[in-house]
């Protein structure tokens, strides 16, 4: 509730650095990362009762465990979004060029760029 007062007045008095809609675009992009997170433990949840209802249900019906079929496939993808939602942006998300030029500055001697004073 107070972040969405907070985005309003930013909205409003142009961001806090003059820089129209800066804070409220940042407030989008992590609530868009909080949403892909919180869908991937949804989606966790659902593998989890779903599977186990299918194992439940091969266990008692059939000799042959063709659940792992169904298990391992729709395993494989949750761990490729679980890479893409958590490992993802922290290899090559936005701030990585920042960070790498940081990094350069600082082995070159440089002393790393202050932001701009508000």
């Amino acid at each position: 509730m107070r972040l969405l007062a907070r985005e309003r007045r930013f909205e409003m008095s142009g961001g806090p650095w003059g820089e129209e809609g800066s804070e409220r675009r940042e407030i989008q992009q992590i609530r868009h990362e909080v949403r892909r997170r919180l869908k991937f433990y949804r989606n966790v949840l659902t593998f989890v009762v779903v599977v186990g209802i299918l194992a439940l249900i091969n266990w008692l019906t059939s000799d042959d465990w063709w659940v792992a079929w169904v298990a391992g496939i729709w395993g494989g993808f949750l761990v490729l979004e679980f890479l893409r939602g958590f490992v993802g942006p922290l290899l090559w998300g936005r701030n990585v060029e920042d960070r790498i030029v940081e990094r350069e500055l600082r082995r070159r001697g440089h002393p790393p760029q202050e932001p701009p004073a508000q």
